[in-house]
């Protein structure tokens, strides 16, 4: 979902299969759920900060 902030169309990939999908209520649900995922996603900084805590935890 990268580009346009309010698509007409997407792809939606999935282990087994792909799907494209224009409909309207379709493409609403899929950027709200993207952009519910982007905002709960940590940034560059705090990623790897993670990482690297988990990394010290486990001994990795």
């Amino acid at each position: 979902m990268t580009g346009s902030r309010h698509p007409r169309n997407l792809n939606v990939e999935t282990l087994a299969d792909a799907a494209y999908l224009d409909g309207p209520d379709a493409v609403r649900a899929y950027t709200r759920l993207w952009e519910g995922l982007t905002a709960a996603a940590l940034g560059p900084v705090e990623s790897r900060a993670l990482i690297q805590r988990i990394a010290d935890d486990t001994g990795g």
